[in-house]
């Protein structure tokens, strides 16, 4: 198996554990590819925080997997990359999105 393949497939579990809350996220990166700025996932990830009845997803890799649907869908694409602020997230390169 190639690493892609690996990645697909490690997706589609998170996905498939996490389905009702994508759905969920889903409107949230809508919302935010509709304002037409640019936006990375910990944007959409605080903005969820602000809602008390957010749930959190059953893993955090479903954050990822809502993006990469959102992006198969053609909801967001990737312009580029910055660093991630969370502390938890140690500074890593993040993908940055906007609405196509």
């Amino acid at each position: 198996m190639t690493g892609e393949t690996l990645k697909q497939a490690g997706l589609a579990l998170v996905s498939d554990n996490n389905e009702e809350w994508i759905d969920r996220v889903m409107e949230m990166i809508r919302r935010f590819a509709q304002s037409g700025t640019e936006f990375a996932s910990e944007d959409v990830r605080n903005y969820c925080g602000t809602w008390k009845d957010f749930p959190q997803p059953k893993s955090p890799n479903a954050w990822g997997a809502a993006f990469s649907v959102a992006a198969k869908q053609g909801l967001i694409k990737r312009v580029g990359y910055a660093k991630n602020t969370l502390p938890s997230a140690h500074a890593r390169v993040v993908a940055v999105w906007r609405a196509p």
